[in-house]
């Protein structure tokens, strides 16, 4: 708009952009609103967010503000698609006898200062994490299975967990149709359909099994 600018000193620049405005009969924009409507343009267009810190500057809160008003509302729109078919197996339910099994739970990570992990580390289909409602087990698939197979060792025959509770049923929420599962000595082993009904982690409802 005003290519000039971009050689004035930054503690300088929205003084010289209002004086221009005034002279052009310009009113009731600043150049911090003149940054961030642009800002957001660029991120509806697609631009990429280190080319528009290039164009406004690498400090430009504009920029920061516009993607990351972007990220929380992308952030919340996925958190709540997910609730919408997994929330019954969250709303109500207690921690079972452990909280999860898995690679991340054998080999733990760091942790913070705060007791909390120290680092997000990516899970695979053998990370599952269990909450419980009566006599229903909810077992969180932490990732999606290329082979589609899940098996979760902690519901086998006999095992510490599960000791002779017998699994009466199998479902997957947001899933209308049947899944194949079985209970042996080596866990409970579930085919899953072909696509996931939810991004992220799915949810398994096992009938049968009491807190």
């Amino acid at each position: 708009m005003f290519p000039y600018l971009c050689g004035v000193r930054a503690g300088d620049r929205a003084t010289e952009f209002k004086l221009r405005c005034v002279g052009l009969e310009i009113t009731r924009i600043s150049l911090h609103s003149y940054r961030y409507a642009w800002a957001e343009r660029a991120l509806k267009c697609g631009f990429p967010e280190r080319f528009a810190q290039q164009a406004l500057g690498h400090n430009s809160k504009a920029v920061h503000r516009a993607y990351a008003k972007h990220a929380e509302v992308k952030f919340l729109a996925e958190l709540t698609a997910w609730m919408d078919v997994n929330s019954e197996g969250i709303y109500a339910t207690r921690p079972w006898k452990i909280y999860g099994e898995g690679p991340s739970v054998l080999v733990p990570g760091p942790r913070s200062r705060f007791g909390g992990a120290k680092d997000f580390r990516t899970y695979t289909p053998e990370d599952i994490r269990f909450t419980s409602k009566g006599s229903t087990l909810f077992a969180f698939v932490m990732a999606w299975p290329e082979t589609r197979n899940v098996l979760i060792k902690s519901l086998a025959l006999n095992s510490p967990e599960v000791g002779d509770q017998k699994i009466a049923h199998v479902s997957l929420l947001g899933y209308g149709g049947k899944v194949e599962w079985s209970q042996t000595a080596s866990g409970l082993t579930v085919k899953l359909p072909e696509k996931p009904p939810s991004e992220h982690s799915v949810t398994l409802r096992i009938k049968g099994l009491g807190a």
